[in-house]
């Protein structure tokens, strides 16, 4: 029989001995990198999904792959990725930013507005979010939320050192 802190011991042990072999595993969207950088979007994309298969609750790797999906021209399908990442992790803001980027390129500026709004509310200290809410609430005509969310953006470049525009 083992005693009871030479147990605790090999335990921690093969918790740090896993944690480290987790983070040497390999990138599920090396592939996906990979084709895109060989100038093949449609191999990146096929990549990608196989991937998100294989992970289908990593909200994260949803996030990366989303990202992968605009570079290889598939925005809508981004789209897709990063709504399904938030229903796994609907409060993590980097998804709701992330979400907003896309929406704004693609023009969908009510849609850009409510995941940037969402993702100020989430986390009133991230720059992204709170400019991206600023600038698609002014697009929008709303003038006042805009107003506010100037003021929040002008505070975080403050207390970062940013130099006002």
């Amino acid at each position: 029989m083992i005693p009871h802190r030479t147990a605790l011991a090999l335990a921690l042990a093969l918790c740090v001995s896993l944690a480290s072999c987790r983070s040497l595993a390999p990138d599920p969207l090396a592939p996906a990198r990979a084709a895109l950088a060989d100038g093949r979007p449609a191999d990146a994309a096929a990549a990608a999904e196989t991937a998100l298969r294989e992970s289908p609750r990593d909200a994260d790797l949803r996030r990366e792959a989303a990202a992968i999906l605009v570079a290889a021209g598939e925005p809508h399908r981004a789209v897709k990725e990063l709504e399904a990442a938030i229903q796994w992790a609907p409060d993590d803001p980097a998804l709701w930013v992330a979400l907003g980027e896309i929406e704004r390129d693609r023009g969908q500026l009510a849609d850009a507005y409510g995941a940037f709004r969402r993702a100020a509310e989430l986390d009133p200290d991230d720059l992204e979010a709170v400019s991206g809410w600023a600038l698609a609430a002014e697009a929008l005509g709303l003038t006042e939320e805009a107003d506010l969310a100037y003021a929040r953006w002008a505070e975080l470049e403050a207390a970062k050192g940013i130099e006002p525009r």
